[in-house]
């Protein structure tokens, strides 16, 4: 039994600094290299002719970003993990239902 729980603990080590690494790198691209404007402008491209509020896009693309960062970050450290898990989820939600939009 102590094998089986040293495995899961590795496990969950390895899914907590993968997920992390992947949250933090893409919250930083729309961050600091592309920069947010650029993101909510695409998709301000991609929902021409749809009616959504214009400032939406804006407000989406920072929230998610920072969102990405600060969660992603938290689980690389395993620091307030519920909470990390949280904000991620509700980020996923967030640009799951926006594309279904498009």
């Amino acid at each position: 039994m102590e094998t089986y729980h040293i495995g899961f603990s590795i496990a969950a080590l390895v899914a907590r600094l993968f997920l992390g690494i992947i949250f933090v790198g893409q919250g930083y691209s729309r961050l600091f290299k592309v920069g947010s404007k650029h993101v909510a402008d695409f998709f301000g491209e991609q929902l021409a002719g749809k009616n959504y509020p214009k400032w939406i896009l804006p407000f989406s693309a920072y929230a998610t970003s920072i969102a990405e960062c600060i969660g992603g970050t938290l689980l690389i450290l395993g620091l307030f993990r519920g909470i990390a898990l949280s904000l991620l989820s509700i980020d996923i939600l967030l640009v799951t239902l926006a594309f279904s939009i498009m």
